[in-house]
């Protein structure tokens, strides 16, 4: 998010933001972490924004409260983001793990393929990291309109 607005108004007001929603920050560098955090705020009022600085502080939140997403970076001190990934595919498979890194080289793709949702390059603009927690969201049907068939089974969408 370096070098971006910190708001993005368009973004902000196309939101869905009044669903409650958990979201963990995993980077090293503070200043993201406090935009981003400002970011998703204003974008969600009522979705709680938690930041850790490494994947060992990562765990240790995880620990203590569920989240909907992860986003984390990949090069990280005391535990990098891949370890972490991997750590969340086997422990907390139910948290849609997106990536924010500016290191990702064409051979990880396929390794971030299998054990990430989202990959999106830092820095990245603050619609696509609300765009990727969004879809980590459970979706809100509309209720039936009365005279309306329902249909008996939903498309699934993928990732």
């Amino acid at each position: 998010m370096s070098g971006q607005p910190v708001s993005d108004s368009s973004a902000i007001q196309a939101l869905r933001g009044d669903r409650n929603a958990r979201f963990l920050i995993v980077d090293d560098e503070p200043a993201l972490l406090r935009a981003m955090r400002r970011v998703l705020q204003a974008a969600g009022p009522n979705w709680t924004v938690v930041c850790a600085r490494h994947g060992a502080e990562a765990l240790d939140c995880l620990t203590k409260n569920s989240f909907d997403a992860v986003v984390l970076d990949l090069h990280m001190p005391v535990m990098d983001g891949l370890t972490l990934l991997r750590h969340l595919v086997a422990h907390y498979p139910g948290v849609r793990r997106i990536v924010h890194s500016s290191h990702v080289d064409p051979m990880m793709h396929t390794v971030l393929g299998e054990l990430a949702h989202d990959v999106l390059a830092k820095p990245a603009q603050p619609r696509l990291i609300i765009d990727a927690l969004e879809r980590s969201m459970p979706r809100l049907d509309p209720p039936p309109r009365e005279g309306l068939s329902q249909p008996h089974a939903r498309g699934v969408s993928t990732f």
